[in-house]
């Protein structure tokens, strides 16, 4: 893949934003960047940008507003890079011009603005923005505003004050660019029945989730794959909660030196009792360790080794998953491990009181998920099979309303562009005025289907009626082409998204809600086939994309186990795969010589040498299998 045309959707995101603030310099602009995407690159060549063309200059500067001394520190090294300087171009007044601060010196920087020598406003990590202390900055008329955040959605329930987004990408797209690397996500059930109506952060119940047995779970799972999780974050809600998973790691480990760093941190303290920053420099020095935190290492807190996140309590806030899992999160060009798949474990429990939580589905969706609807997503090889698989969702849900054409009159290069979203108004199926009703979302109707749903969505939280929606706080919709220009169609979806607020908040089930994604399928379908029959088809595919990217794997072999009526397969190089040839040619040849069980002096001389070739040895017995007079040996080349 080209390294340069990967990185397009940032030059994209940089001319829209300085073409909307050409436009009206007091704009309140969104950008929307999941981590690993530059996002900090993205703003501050914006920046840039516009000091080069003559937008910011000496008596209109840029200041730029973060909440964590980690983020300003980091976006003061990105300003300042003399790699970045070199190859954007940056302006020699660019640490002038741009002047990084922390909130609180911000607010007293344009507070004491009398010459109104700041014309923009940066705010990082905007999703905090609803909060009293930013309103000094969307008070002030003449300033031009740019909010950065990773998260896809307007996820405070509170109206944000940004006019339009400037430019947003989704998590997959990034994926499927090759700009960062899929995370493997890994279920664990703990077995545990947890009684609890709230998983938030912040909640009392959070203590539920802090047993004996629950903690000897969490450290037995990642104890039993040391080496894959060999630096790990685990998450938690609670200081004490942090402390007892401490000790549990610690005890199991007593003996064992594996990890170098094993340690919790709070904002108050830290197993060491020094200071946090320092603490955190000892963990990043080491070459494996867990740390247990309970909220200080999402925002701000980058360390390339990281390669594992534990969820050790479920979520139900996106914000926080997006923001834990973004801490191994990898970006191949930066870090330079391409072949190294991060981990997110996820510890599942039973919670017969909460029926809804955050999973792994919602870092590729761009919806708000306060109403909880369901994600789907649709895997698909090519354009036609994705037209058939949206004929039959629209057949299934006898979706009257979805125009086909969208999809039928052309070829669909970009999957993820299109969504599809089903909704109704009445849960009881046997309602007479049971039907689903939906929106097939393409790249043309996207931005307004999305700005449509998530504004109704707070509205909704915010108790605002119809009336005051449609004809007060978004007049627009009534007449936009993302929802169909049909005003009972407006009203069927308000109503339903209503009926899902009042299910939500009495902690019911939300089926009314159904949001599909679709996305390719990244291995051919003759290796799907040929895998039918192995028992670990699932993990070989998953390593597909990794696998064709490494110049030395050329191959899939499959052999019959031992041990199961099924056949397990493995990646290998050219080496391996003539080894394995020649090894079945000595063994095919006694066999017709009708001597199967006598091994001559070159076969005992490959077996020799089979170290070599880093082949295990249960692939080597099963080529001993003997029914009859034959081998049961399959094999076939996958070629890429």
């Amino acid at each position: 893949m080209n390294q340069t045309n990967k990185y397009e959707f940032q030059d994209v995101a940089i001319s829209n934003i300085v073409s909307d603030f050409k436009k009206n310099s007091s704009s309140r602009l969104l950008l929307v960047i999941p981590t690993g995407g530059g996002k900090t690159l993205t703003a501050i060549r914006s920046v840039n940008e516009m000091i080069l063309n003559g937008d910011i200059n000496e008596k209109a500067k840029c200041l730029w507003i973060t909440h964590r001394k980690a983020l300003k520190k980091q976006t003061s090294e990105v300003r300042d890079s003399k790699t970045w300087f070199k190859k954007f171009n940056f302006s020699k007044n660019i640490s002038n011009l741009l002047q990084i601060e922390m909130l609180q010196s911000g607010i007293d920087i344009i507070k004491n603005d009398k010459t109104n020598s700041f014309k923009y406003v940066i705010i990082d990590e905007c999703h905090h923005a609803a909060s009293k202390s930013y309103n000094i900055f969307f008070k002030n008329k003449n300033l031009g505003i740019l909010g950065l955040t990773a998260t896809p959605t307007r996820l405070d329930r509170r109206e944000l004050a940004f006019d339009k987004t400037s430019y947003q990408i989704t998590f997959r797209k990034l994926v499927s660019k090759g700009v960062i690397i899929k995370p493997e996500f890994v279920p664990i059930p703990t077995n545990e029945t947890i009684r609890s109506s709230d998983i938030s952060l912040d909640s009392s119940q959070s203590e539920k989730f802090n047993t004996l047995e629950r903690n000897y779970k969490i450290v037995d799972e990642i104890a039993s794959k040391k080496k894959t999780f060999s630096k790990i974050v685990v998450y938690v809600n609670t200081v004490t909660h942090a402390k007892a998973l401490y000790q549990a790691f610690n005890d199991y480990f007593e003996n064992d030196s594996f990890y170098e760093f094993i340690g919790f941190i709070s904002a108050s303290e830290n197993h060491l009792k020094i200071d946090n920053n320092l603490y955190l420099d000892k963990f990043k020095s080491a070459k494996t360790g867990i740390i247990i935190n309970t909220n200080i290492l999402t925002e701000g807190y980058d360390d390339p080794s990281i390669n594992t996140v534990a969820m050790g309590v479920p979520t139900s806030s996106l914000v926080r998953y997006i923001q834990c899992v973004g801490r191994a999160i990898r970006n191949p060009d930066q870090y330079g491990k391409i072949n190294e798949i991060p981990h997110v474990i996820e510890f599942s429990d039973n919670l017969p009181d909460i029926s809804y939580r955050i999973t792994s589905g919602w870092l590729f969706a761009d919806i708000s998920d306060d109403l909880q609807p369901i994600v789907k997503t649709v895997y698909v090889r090519d354009d036609i099979d994705l037209k058939h698989k949206i004929t039959s969702i629209v057949k299934d849900y006898k979706l009257k309303d979805i125009d086909l054409n969208i999809i039928n009159n052309q070829t669909i290069k970009d999957f993820e562009s299109l969504n599809l979203f089903c909704f109704n108004t009445s849960k009881n199926r046997d309602n007479k005025y049971f039907k689903w009703r939906g929106y097939l979302v393409d790249e043309n109707t996207r931005e307004q289907f999305i700005f449509a749903f998530n504004n109704i969505s707070n509205a909704i939280f915010n108790k605002s009626t119809p009336t005051h929606i449609f004809d007060y706080m978004l007049p627009k919709l009534k007449t936009d082409k993302a929802l169909n220009t049909s005003p009972r169609q407006l009203n069927n979806l308000y109503h339903s998204m209503k009926a899902a607020y009042d299910e939500v908040n009495n902690r019911q089930e939300v089926h009314r809600l159904r949001y599909f994604i679709f996305e390719k399928i990244p291995y051919p379908v003759e290796l799907e086939n040929f895998l039918a029959d192995c028992f670990n088809k699932d993990d070989i595919l998953k390593s597909f994309d990794i696998m064709k990217n490494e110049n030395k794997i050329s191959y899939v072999l499959k052999f019959p186990s031992k041990y199961v009526n099924l056949c397990e397969a493995m990646y290998c190089s050219k080496e391996q795969y003539q080894f394995c040839l020649k090894f079945i040619e000595q063994v095919r040849e006694k066999i017709e010589n009708k001597n199967p069980f006598s091994i001559n002096s070159s076969i005992q001389n490959i077996l020799d040498n089979y170290d070599q070739f880093n082949i295990p040895m249960r692939f080597i017995d099963s080529l001993f299998l003997i029914n009859k007079d034959k081998i049961k040996f399959k094999y076939k080349i996958i070629k890429e």
